[in-house]
Formats: structure tokens, C-alpha cells, sequence
């Protein structure tokens, strides 16, 4: 009987990954329309980003080459875009990032700093929230709204 019911056990994945998925009542437009419309939608959570270009570790661009060739462990908490935070932990502390509607805070917890941006910066360069799976699929849909979107089959 337990021969049986450890055999029945190790099957049970087998059997479930063998059943074909069904396909989804929402249409791939209508997928993509939720997903621009999802930054003004609150969420909070907790994601990890993986990228591996290989960049070198630059003095004044530490944040954002590392960014872009690590693993990033985030907790974000987002109002909306111009209130939200951001937590970049890594292994001996944490960089929090503050958005309000009148400047950006950054708390660097290692160094106990908390420094204040007032307006805008000319350039851009990438942040942690970039990397949130709503920020990164809002960005990626809005490079060219008339690119043709097309769904996996099941």
C-alpha cells in the first residue's frame, strides 16, 4: 500500500504537466491595454531582477551598473507615479528610494545618509523601480504602441 501510494505521488507532476493548458478568455490587445493602464494601479511587493550585461563597476555609477549586471532584491510599495518606494536590499543593508510630488529621497542605510533630489535630472539613468514587473512591462509595450502583439499558443 505505501509502495503504491509513494509511486501514485512521484507520477502526480508527470500526469499534471502532461494536461495541456486552456487558453485565455482575454485577448492579447486587451492584456496589453491593462498592462499601460496598470501605472496608476497601487501594489506593493517583493521582486528580484537578474541581468547579466557585464558591465564594469564604475566609482560614480555603482547604482546603476549594478543594476544592469546582478541580481537585484527589491520591496516596493507604489501610490502612484509620483509617490511610491522602492527598497533595493542587498547583503549588508539597504538604499531606499522616497518618491513625493515635490522631490526624491534616497536613504542609504550603510552609510547613513539621506540625501534629497529637487527637480529633474537632464539625463535619466535607469533606477531599481525600472526594474518592477509593471514598470518593465509598461516601458517595454510603450516603446512602439503599433508593434504587432501576438499570443503563445497554449
Amino acid at each position: 500500500m505505501v509502495v503504491v501510494a509513494v509511486a501514485v505521488l512521484c507520477t502526480l507532476p508527470s500526469v499534471i504537466a502532461a494536461i495541456p493548458a486552456g487558453s485565455s478568455p482575454i485577448g492579447v490587445d486587451q492584456l496589453r491595454q491593462r498592462i499601460v493602464a496598470s501605472t496608476r494601479q497601487p501594489f506593493q511587493g517583493y521582486a528580484q531582477s537578474s541581468a547579466a550585461l557585464g558591465l564594469p563597476s564604475l566609482p560614480d555609477l555603482a547604482d546603476v551598473t549594478g543594476l544592469l549586471s546582478a541580481t537585484t532584491t527589491m520591496r516596493a510599495w507604489y501610490a502612484g507615479s509620483n509617490q511610491h518606494r522602492v527598497d533595493v536590499i542587498t547583503g549588508f543593508g539597504e538604499r531606499d528610494y522616497y518618491q513625493t510630488p515635490t522631490a526624491t529621497y534616497v536613504w542609504d542605510y550603510g552609510q547613513n545618509l539621506l540625501s534629497e533630489l529637487v527637480g529633474t535630472a537632464p539625463i535619466r539613468l535607469p533606477q531599481a523601480e525600472d526594474l518592477l514587473p509593471p514598470e518593465l512591462a509598461w516601458r517595454i509595450l510603450q516603446v512602439d504602441s503599433t508593434d504587432a502583439v501576438t499570443g503563445l499558443p497554449a
